[in-house]
């Protein structure tokens, strides 16, 4: 019986919760064909586009932009002033040249009552100032059309740092003040040592000469002294420059005389006549190799064939394959006489081919560089 009863009161609920979920179904139905619901409506991605610039971000790109320049030209008008400093440092050096230097030069000499010691000193002082007369400076002249050019420039600058908002200087301009301060600093430099040095060759070559009055002489006093060991600090000074210029001078005629060598040994007719397929001018240039297989570039010049391309195809490098690519070269059809009869394998080179080959690719491997000089072979 109470099993009976249980099984009723489960059969109600379950009645009791159809009908609710069918009710509830039936309203959410009823609301959709309605129009009832409300809508959902889709949320919006956030936008990704840039604001535009303000009025502030605009001002400030813009003083960012005038600092830059106002900065390079204070840059300019400083490196300005500095070289019309230099400038000026080089006229004054040179002015007095001319009148404590050039003029005691021109002045004949005296007689000189001396040991023989002392005349080799005399002899040497008069070569220490003829070295220094002759170094190499800018001329008054040169000093004076600089100078113009420097104020030139300064007055542009000067008034373009005065505007509210200035141009930039030109990469010429730049580039001109640069070399113009450059040159100016070397002026002061090489006029101010060459009157320092003369100053101290005419103090010794004056006290070398035998004064006319003999109550000219004077005692040494303790500024005299320090003056001395100045001038003397000055002439050894002087004297190892002289010594490093001579010194260059050799090595540098050393030099030339090796290169004149060299030309006479890689023009001569053994040379010139073995390597014939390569002086000789043509419209062709070797481009590449891909195995065995020479290819070639029409040029719009005659000339010989260039010492890149041979390095380029390895023509040049000291193994067998360097001597094959040689040979291919060298005897190739396309290129017109002169040429090698070599064969282009190496299984069919006699001990003379091989031979001739090495002394050829030896030869442009040494004299390579200065037959491009003589323009007997190219670049």
């Amino acid at each position: 019986m109470y099993a009976y009863y249980k099984l009723k009161w489960y059969a109600c609920a379950v009645l009791m919760l159809v009908g609710f979920l069918t009710v509830v179904g039936f309203f959410s139905w009823s609301e959709r064909q309605l129009g009832l619901s409300p809508k959902v409506v889709p949320s919006k991605a956030p936008s990704r586009s840039v604001a535009p610039p303000t009025p502030n971000s605009l001002t400030t790109a813009s003083a960012i932009n005038a600092a830059e320049i106002s900065d390079q030209i204070a840059q300019a008008n400083r490196l300005l002033d500095e070289a019309a400093d230099f400038q000026a440092s080089a006229v004054n050096a040179a002015a007095t040249w001319q009148t404590d230097i050039a003029s005691f030069r021109e002045a004949p000499a005296r007689k000189l009552d001396a040991t023989d010691s002392e005349r080799r000193e005399y002899q040497k002082l008069i070569e220490q100032m003829a070295f220094v007369t002759s170094a190499n400076r800018a001329s008054p002249e040169q000093i004076a059309k600089a100078a113009s050019r420097i104020e030139s420039l300064k007055g542009k600058t000067q008034a373009l740092a005065g505007q509210a908002n200035p141009t930039r200087l030109t990469t010429s301009e730049l580039t001109e003040i640069i070399t113009l301060h450059s040159e100016s600093k070397q002026a002061s430099e090489a006029w101010t040592l060459a009157l320092q040095q003369a100053t101290a060759i005419k103090h010794k070559l004056t006290q070398q000469l035998v004064a006319i009055e003999a109550d000219t002489v004077q005692p040494e006093t303790v500024g005299a002294e320090i003056f001395e060991a100045e001038t003397t600090a000055v002439l050894q000074d002087l004297d190892a420059q002289i010594e490093r210029e001579a010194a260059a001078k050799i090595l540098e005629r050393a030099r030339a005389e090796e290169a004149q060598a060299l030309v006479a040994e890689a023009t001569r007719p053994e040379v010139t006549a073995m390597l014939a397929p390569f002086l000789t001018h043509r419209y062709v240039q070797p481009r590449e190799m891909a195995g065995t297989t020479l290819r070639f570039k029409k040029t719009m010049d005659e000339g010989p064939i260039s010492l890149t391309a041979l390095n380029g195809i390895n023509a040049l490098t000291d193994s067998e394959a360097g001597l094959v690519r040689l040979a291919i070269l060298g005897g190739h059809w396309e290129l017109s006489e002169p040429k090698w009869s070599v064969k282009s394998q190496a299984k069919y080179w006699s001990d003379e081919d091989r031979e001739m080959l090495k002394k050829a690719q030896d030869m442009l491997r040494i004299y390579g560089p200065t037959l491009v000089q003589q323009g007997l072979l190219a670049p």
